[in-house]
């Protein structure tokens, strides 16, 4: 059902490791005894937490536990694969050690060596190994980090005959090739030319994908339909564009040119400065048949009430539009929150548990610039809600901004 349901276009997820889609069920995989590839078991993990988490089977406290672990799993696994901070090594030895020990708590009962596998134990001298090896952050694996020290860097032979040939070519090169950029008057190899730009906000110029036509407004009744909209979800739709335009809320300027999907440049947040992952092209679709698939892509965006405070909120995209000035928009279904007492996280699962608005409610639906859209939405379907998975990072705004 997720791989049926969900998209993944959260750049703060990446979409092979994080969260992967199982269309026969990760299940499958192990009842057949197929290898499951290293980077899936997070992926997997991210799948059980709303299952578990959200079935009858087991009682209330153990689900509890089972969303602790996830969360700190997490946690674990991010800062793990990008570069850490020296006065952060504390705090992660700490959480490596608590995850261990709520893991083992799970495993005892299943596992004929009592947890005394090394398995269970070397992951607590990680710290300790990071700062005598110089083991990279983005590496997990500590018998390959122990292989790789052994390795010899030398090109052709292992052998210690024609070292200094090696080495001494190898200058001659670099040399060569100094000496030719500075003749040119091109800046040296240890500068690099896309840093400034990797380092800087990038151009974001949005783009519509598809067939695009005019948006008629003038009234609920006459105005053009939007294709695969039913005419209730047409009709509503028209109504909130003319309330926000009345009130002032909604200022573009006609023609309007409305189209089915709409390419956007997002930031990854977790990548560092100088990733060339830093920016991702994203294209967003909302139409009822791409590849003889429903795709209704959801987002997560920022918007400032009333009160000048900034909340984070998702919604469904239903329509993507552009005025003559070039100025992009979204119309959206938005989501809302069905915890209980004001919670921004369901307590059991630890995500922010969401329901789909009234579909004949006017303010179910919205139109906004797309420069409030922070990244696309990860939305897991159960019974009829929706859980919000995102990195920790994400959840630590989330929490921090809508409480």
């Amino acid at each position: 059902m997720v791989s049926r349901k969900a998209m993944n276009f959260n750049v703060e997820l990446n979409s092979h490791d994080a969260f992967k889609l199982f269309p026969y069920g990760f299940a499958e995989y192990v009842r057949s005894s197929r290898r499951i590839d290293g980077g899936w078991h997070l992926s997997i993990t991210r799948h059980l937490q709303v299952w578990l988490c959200t079935t009858n089977i087991l009682p209330t406290e153990t689900k509890k536990k089972c969303a602790k672990a996830c969360n700190m799993m997490y946690e674990v696994d991010t800062f793990l694969r990008w570069p850490v901070e020296k006065i952060e090594l504390e705090k992660y030895s700490i959480l490596i050690d608590d995850l261990l020990s709520v893991l083992i708590e799970f495993s005892l009962p299943y596992v004929k060596c009592l947890c005394n596998s090394i398995k269970f134990h070397w992951p607590r001298h990680w710290v300790y190994c990071r700062i005598a090896m110089g083991c990279s952050a983005a590496e997990k694996s500590l018998e390959r980090k122990l292989g790789e020290t052994q390795k010899k860097c030398y090109r052709f032979t292992n052998g210690k005959g024609n070292i200094d040939d090696q080495i001494h070519k190898k200058d001659m090169r670099l040399w060569t090739l100094r000496d030719i950029l500075h003749a040119g008057g091109l800046p040296s190899m240890e500068t690099h030319p896309s840093e400034d730009f990797l380092a800087g906000e990038p151009v974001k110029v949005p783009s519509l994908v598809g067939q695009k036509t005019i948006f008629q407004y003038g009234n609920a009744t006459g105005g053009t339909p939007i294709k695969g909209l039913g005419n209730d979800v047409n009709r509503v739709l028209l109504n909130a564009v003319l309330r926000d335009v009345n009130n002032g809320v909604l200022q573009w300027l006609p023609p309007i040119k409305v189209a089915p999907a709409i390419s956007l440049t997002l930031r990854n947040r977790l990548a560092p400065t100088q990733s060339k992952r830093r920016y991702v092209r994203k294209v967003f679709r909302a139409t009822r048949k791409f590849h003889s698939k429903e795709v209704w892509d959801c987002v997560k965006l920022a918007v400032e009430g009333s009160d000048a405070n900034v909340k984070l909120y998702f919604g469904r995209c239903l329509a993507f539009f552009c005025d003559i000035k070039g100025d992009h928009y979204v119309a959206l279904r938005w989501f809302e929150t069905c915890t209980e007492d004001n919670n921004v996280l369901d307590p059991i699962v630890q995500m922010p548990q969401l329901q789909l608005a009234c579909s004949n409610k006017l303010s179910s639906y919205g139109v906004m610039p797309v420069s409030a859209i922070l990244n696309g939405a990860l939305l897991i379907p159960s019974n009829n809600k929706f859980y919000a998975v995102q990195s920790p990072r994400e959840q630590r705004v989330y929490v921090k901004l809508n409480s």
